[in-house]
């Protein structure tokens, strides 16, 4: 008995430190999945109460199924005959990371409006629910700056009200799909009308707007210059807002979503 018990001692005390390095993985990776997943149920709640009544989840999930990523330029690639002769022109930039790296991270950046062009079916909204998605699952990465989308589809009124409701605009950036679909415009009241929703969200830490290229009748009538006064040590001027157009998809780009 005393050999089989000094085996049993044996066995017990040197494969525990063996049992344990495998178990104490397993049991943390456990821990870490229930609690991403308990993260994430809280989160999809919360989203869910957020993106209310214009957006639901399956929304967001779909933008984010088989996404190509959104590429911008500084100038309008509509303006050259050939796409491909546009690119050699133009700087391009990955626009989902554009925004979660220079700009939303930066607490010190100057630009605080900044508006998307770009033609029908460029993907303009799909960029919009998967930068609002992006922002929102790596939160904890960024000041405490919350994140709101809405789409100007709708009564112009009801936006307004949503708008107002947001209690704290100085740390909320504010996501403004498709300028172009605002009900009641037409030529002559597109400047007055944009102006009037810049003025109703100049205290927002960022506000991102998406539009039709073409929307405005000239690029010339594209609001660069913002009549909102600010002030500093040189006097006077105006808020400026950053144009960016929405490149086309190159060979890479179309190999990918085929």
């Amino acid at each position: 008995m005393d050999l089989i018990e000094q085996i049993k001692s044996w066995f017990i005390n040197e494969t525990s430190t063996y049992v344990k390095g495998l178990t104490l993985p397993i049991v943390l990776g456990g821990i870490y999945k229930f609690s991403t997943f308990i993260y994430k149920r809280v989160s999809d709640k919360k989203d869910e109460a957020n993106l209310f009544p214009y957006y639901s989840l399956s929304t967001i999930k779909n933008a984010k199924r088989n996404y190509i990523r959104t590429k911008c330029q500084n100038v309008d690639p509509s303006n050259e005959i050939n796409y491909k002769s546009s690119f050699a022109f133009s700087a391009k930039e990955d626009l989902l990371k554009f925004f979660l790296k220079k700009v939303l991270k930066n607490e010190n950046n100057e630009n605080q409006f900044y508006l998307i062009l770009g033609d029908s079916g460029m993907g303009k909204t799909t960029f919009m629910l998967n930068l609002f998605s992006r922002y929102k699952s790596t939160l904890f990465m960024f000041p405490k700056n919350h994140i709101r989308l809405l789409p100007l589809g709708e009564k112009i009124e009801d936006i307004f009200r949503e708008i107002e409701k947001i209690s704290t605009p100085a740390k909320t950036v504010l996501l403004l799909d498709a300028f172009d679909e605002l009900p009641a415009l037409d030529g002559k009241n597109i400047l007055p009308r944009f102006h009037e929703l810049i003025e109703k969200t100049k205290m927002f830490k960022y506000v991102i707007i998406t539009c039709r290229t073409h929307f405005f009748s000239s690029e010339k009538e594209e609001p660069f210059e913002l009549k909102i006064k600010r002030y500093n040590m040189n006097g006077n001027d105006y808020l400026t807002i950053r144009k960016m157009y929405v490149s086309p998809f190159d060979d890479v780009d179309i190999k990918k979503y085929i």
